[in-house]
């Protein structure tokens, strides 16, 4: 399955997990961490008034990111994705 973009919830898998959006310096064992971590805050049956649609979320995320090869299309897929700007009203 390859390497999806940001999520419905238009998140990168990055800040899904809590982690800075400079994904080269981060090492495996910081997304284990992120995951267990976001697991934990998010999980139905830890935290009442959650679903489980957020615990997919961080579940995809690690499936992607704990994953040398996905985690590597999935950085080049999100680097290609211009940044928008703010929208600036001018009244």
């Amino acid at each position: 399955m390859a390497a999806d973009l940001p999520n419905l919830s238009g998140r990168t898998h990055y800040e899904v997990l809590g982690l800075p959006t400079s994904p080269t310096q981060i090492t495996l064992r910081e997304i284990k961490t992120a995951y267990h971590r976001a697991l934990l805050a998010k999980h139905p049956d830890k935290v009442s008034g959650t679903d489980g649609a957020e615990v997919d979320l961080i579940r995809e995320a690690w499936r992607v990111l704990s994953d040398k090869g996905l985690r590597k299309e999935y950085d080049t897929k999100i680097k290609s994705i211009p940044k928008l700007k703010p929208l600036s009203l001018n009244i």
